[in-house]
């Protein structure tokens, strides 16, 4: 990957298997891929 526009991911989904599916699919593309299971958890993580 580009060090210089790295490519930063963050899915939330209510489903296991479709989590731990479009994670590894991700992760071959970006630089760093973050899983949270409900909205919630994204926007504590997007206003933090």
């Amino acid at each position: 990957m580009d060090n210089m526009n790295p490519i930063r991911v963050l899915l939330a989904d209510d489903h296991t298997i479709l989590r731990q599916g479009l994670r590894r699919l991700l992760e071959s593309h970006a630089d760093r891929v973050t899983v949270k299971c409900c909205g919630r958890e994204i926007f504590r993580r997007l206003i933090s």
